[in-house]
């Protein structure tokens, strides 16, 4: 394939256009796009955060589903506890504490924000905070201030293929409650960022005590010896500082912050799975920097993600902007019998990254760092190599098909929800590492929907029009 890069930001007039090219004696035209004032943000922040109301569980939605799983959930000793409501994780029923309160996280930081004010989204919707509320009130039901622990999934495996509603009877204590199972980790920090957002947002004492509560039981546990939980740790740190204001929560956030640095390894890298959230710990770095703008460690920090950003450059996959997974290999080196998915959540955890290191690092690397989280935007939205827009309902050309259940829904969607991202491209096979995107079937590696994608998008895209908001502040200075 060839590949063309030009710069046409010199061009402002709002409208619908197509780029035509020449060469080799052949005409080649670009897909139509739109110029106009926010475009991303009016158009895509509403579908992103209409996603997770259409995967809703435990009440009717509208044009999708009735009332579903209202009898989750049997816990191993034989009890049951309501654990309705919630969100189908992906595009099974299923229920994980994986990463919904992330997703709640990404919907309380989104709601009120830029990006959320120029949202153009139709009546009849619940509002990001609304969304937000929903996700957190099942996170409630899912804390046992006695185990210390969330609930960890809900979980009937992936056998049924069917509307949701007709998956169990509804009626608790009947026999076919879904049961409640542990995860191999626990989202205690990321639940305690989310309700601390809450808090500041609704005001409400509901979320201020659980928060609080919540954790007062993280730093009564030590932290996991990886560099992906320290982050959590201190986003949830700062979250919880701009809360309260505490001398307590800014010394934790100090003691996290220090620790990332140190640990950071000598090419720029964290010990992180790439594969979905890379750019969490930078981000959270660079959130502390906001929040702590005086610290003695802003040279550490500032140095830290200029590391970073310099791995991030040098692994670039020319001419687009998203990374390797390492130096050798584009994309996961799976071995056959192995789980695996496409990277979206990575591209998309990187361009919130890149637009919180906007605010952090000195220029020209600043400028550089929004150029590459644009550019993961970009490949999302169809700036990849075949041209696929893989956020349902957004750009020109999508999947013929999604890896989802609600394609057994007659609505005549088929599955196609809206705001919906898929897991996106993987390599063609074990030993092809080209890119490889079931444009024709559902396979559920590339064509599968995840809550950590929308979640990633939704605080890319507020940090983006946040950033476009201050540089318009500076400009009327």
């Amino acid at each position: 394939m060839w590949y063309r890069v030009g710069d046409f930001s010199f061009w402002k007039r709002p409208g619908r256009y197509r780029i035509r090219i020449y060469f080799e004696d052949k005409t080649v035209e670009s897909c139509p796009f739109v110029i106009s004032s926010h475009r991303i943000a009016s158009q895509t922040g509403p579908l992103a955060v209409r996603f997770f109301y259409i995967q809703r569980c435990g009440c009717e939605v509208p044009g999708w589903h009735s009332p579903c799983h209202l009898d989750d959930g049997r816990f191993p000793d034989g009890t049951h506890h309501d654990l309705s409501g919630g969100w189908h994780d992906a595009g099974d029923y299923n229920k994980y504490n994986g990463y919904t309160p992330l997703s709640v996280y990404a919907l309380a930081r989104f709601a009120g924000s830029e990006a959320d004010r120029l949202g153009d989204e139709p009546p009849g919707f619940p509002s990001p905070l609304d969304e937000a509320l929903w996700g957190a009130e099942w996170l409630k039901k899912c804390w046992n201030p006695d185990s210390n622990l969330l609930a960890g999934m809900v979980f009937s495996g992936y056998g049924y293929w069917g509307p949701p509603e007709e998956e169990t009877d509804n009626i608790p204590g009947s026999g076919d409650d879904r049961p409640v199972l542990a995860l191999g980790w626990n989202e205690l920090e990321l639940a305690a960022a989310a309700f601390a957002v809450l808090a500041r947002k609704t005001g409400s004492s509901v979320w201020t005590d659980i928060c609080r509560d919540m954790w007062e039981t993280v730093l009564s546990q030590p932290a996991f010896d990886n560099d992906l939980n320290r982050g959590k740790r201190l986003l949830a740190a700062v979250e919880i500082h701009r809360l309260f204001e505490e001398t307590e929560s800014s010394s934790e956030a100090h003691s996290y912050a220090s620790s990332l640095c140190d640990s950071q390894a000598a090419d720029g890298s964290w010990n992180v799975w790439p594969m979905l959230d890379l750019g969490l710990v930078p981000a959270a770095l660079a959130e502390f920097l906001r929040v702590f703008p005086s610290s003695s460690l802003k040279p550490e920090i500032q140095q830290s993600l200029e590391k970073f950003f310099l791995l991030w450059d040098t692994q670039r996959v020319a001419p687009f902007h998203i990374p390797k997974w390492d130096k050798d290999h584009i994309f996961y080196p799976y071995h056959p019998g192995e789980w695996y998915a496409g990277q979206n959540s990575m591209y998309l955890s990187l361009a919130w990254a890149g637009f919180c290191m906007e605010n952090s690092l000195p220029h020209p690397l600043a400028q550089e760092a929004e150029i590459r989280a644009y550019g993961c935007l970009d490949w999302i939205l169809g700036a990849n190599p075949l041209e696929i827009c893989m956020m349902e309902g957004a750009g020109t050309i999508h999947l013929a098909r999604y890896h989802h259940r609600y394609e057994s829904i007659d609505n005549g969607l088929y599955g196609h929800v809206p705001g919906a991202i898929c897991n996106g491209y993987v390599r063609a096979s074990p030993s092809s590492d080209t890119p490889f995107l079931d444009i024709a079937g559902n396979a559920w590696q590339t064509n599968e929907p995840w809550l950590p994608h929308n979640a990633y998008f939704l605080l890319a895209l507020s940090e983006y029009e946040r950033n476009s908001h201050r540089k318009k502040r500076i400009r009327k200075r």
